[in-house]
């Protein structure tokens, strides 16, 4: 009778160990594959991000070409412009979706990175949900499609943090891990001068490992002094021709303060203080306090994790304090899978309400930041469908005057050369140029960037020049995404 009753009951734990032990195993796949549909989905939609347009740009020229206008235009050092020159000409194409394809899979690799990373500080659990917080940034989302480094310099730094707290924690494949970790960080520094906000903390922590040899540690941080040392000499000539890092303009205010704190969500085109954006950035300084003052014996290292992932932001703000106004996400997208990790740490250390809430509202601001990523309103400005417009409809001798903005003219006369044939055609609608425009052609294709997304919202930006002039609108046509843009023809009354 006893063996009658007691088998049910061993049939049951054993089916839910069963599923419990494929679930195990089937987490992380699920998490990449999640991560792969995310940053594949509509990777061609929205057109080429200024910077992006630079990217191609820089890298299309011929090596020699390529170097000079890297020094003179860029504010990165060459490692990825070489990539992205042999992946377009091996590609022979400059497709959206051809140039941003390698961002999709570091970015994946990032996610798993994540993962493995965070492993170096809590168990599997955390760790995954850390990878799936990652699959679900927006922050990580906008720079997997993205024809820039910033994914792929993510993916440098949680390799070499991974690898360096692993081998410091243990003595198995020591050195190994900790040459791994330090080649990883030379090659980060190599990538973006910003990776010194996780390299410098890194280095610091491993200077001070008392289990570490004093061999180990010196090398260690002479690899990250080398990378420092050896990229500097570049560094000094860009900053000779850009020393505000390509015309930024970041100063301390609320919005970059929020935008800033709250990195891992900040969502493609830009992070407005919204209670989206706002919940974000309490949800990485609750995470970060929490970690920081939780139980010790759920978090390895903790004090390094919030450093890695708090020093990038709080120096960030300084320096905007002392000279430079950078302050803009750009600077701290490499804290992310850190923040993102910090956040997931606290959740371990939190009573289960605070933690469930916690978890909760980093879901649902992640969510949020996607759904915006993938709208049409979360799309760069539609210059690509403005510049085909034109294309299908202009005529020899056109002539085409641009709104004068980079965020929008970079790009447009990325598309022009591209797509249109050779022409002359001004940038901004600046009054000083405008009467030899309109005196000397007959058809002027003038774009702007109106108040609302509508034909008459169009022409009321432009009426006075037409008036002016004497010219009318032949064609009115609107192109709307994060900004709208206007597509007026112009010809004599």
């Amino acid at each position: 009778m006893s063996a009658i009753t007691a088998t049910p009951p061993g049939v049951r734990r054993g089916s839910r160990d069963t599923i419990a032990a494929w679930a195990g195993r089937l987490a992380l796949p699920v998490i990449l594959l999640v991560a792969a549909a995310n940053f594949a989905w509509q990777l061609g939609s929205s057109s080429y991000f200024v910077d992006e347009a630079f990217s191609v740009l820089h890298s299309a020229p011929t090596f020699g070409a390529m170097f000079h206008f890297i020094a003179r235009y860029e504010t990165t050092p060459w490692p990825y412009f070489v990539f992205l020159h042999e992946w377009m000409g091996h590609t022979g194409s400059e497709a959206e979706w051809v140039t941003r394809l390698p961002s999709v899979v570091a970015g994946v690799a990032l996610v798993w990175g994540t993962y493995w990373m965070a492993g170096a500080f809590v168990s599997r659990r955390p760790a995954l949900a850390a990878a799936a917080l990652a699959a679900l940034s927006p922050l990580i989302t906008s720079y997997a499609q993205e024809a820039r480094v910033y994914v792929f310099l993510m993916l440098a730094l949680v390799i070499s943090v991974g690898a360096t707290v692993r081998g410091a924690k243990r003595t198995e494949a020591q050195n190994r891990l900790l040459i791994l970790g330090a080649l990883a960080a030379f090659v980060s520094i190599w990538l973006h001068y910003i990776a010194l906000s996780v390299v410098l903390p890194l280095a610091v922590w491993v200077a001070t490992r008392r289990n570490l040899s004093v061999r180990q540690r010196a090398a260690f941080v002479a690899v990250c002094a080398i990378g420092i040392a050896t990229v500097v000499p570049l560094l000094a000539v860009q900053y000779h021709y850009t020393p505000n890092g390509g015309a930024i303009n970041g100063p301390i205010n609320l919005r970059n303060v929020v935008s800033v704190v709250g990195t891992p969500f900040a969502a493609r085109v830009g992070t407005p203080v919204s209670v989206r954006t706002v919940v974000g950035a309490l949800v990485v300084v609750g995470g970060v306090i929490a970690l920081l003052f939780g139980p010790r014996r759920r978090v390895s290292e903790r004090a390094l994790l919030a450093a890695l992932g708090a020093f990038g932001v709080v120096a960030l703000i300084a320096v905007d304090l002392i000279s430079k106004h950078i302050l803009i996400t750009r600077y701290t997208t490499i804290t992310a899978p850190f923040l993102i990790t910090a956040i997931v740490a606290a959740c371990t250390q939190l009573p289960r309400a605070a933690a469930a809430a916690l978890a909760t509202c980093a879901a649902a601001v992640a969510i949020a930041g996607i759904v915006d990523d993938h709208s049409g309103s979360g799309f760069y400005a539609p210059t690509r469908q403005a510049v085909e417009y034109i294309a299908a409809r202009e005529h020899p001798g056109d002539f085409m005057i641009s709104p004068g903005v980079p965020l929008i003219d970079v790009p447009l006369f990325y598309y022009d050369t591209r797509k249109m044939r050779p022409k002359l055609h001004y940038f901004g609608l600046t009054y000083g140029y405008l009467p030899q425009a309109f005196s000397s052609y007959k058809r002027i294709w003038i774009m702007d960037a109106p108040q609302a997304a509508t034909n008459a919202s169009a022409l009321a930006a432009i009426r006075s020049y037409l008036q002016w002039f004497g010219f009318r609108a032949a064609s009115v046509r609107v192109f709307s995404t994060s900004i709208p843009l206007g597509v007026v023809l112009a010809v004599p009354r």
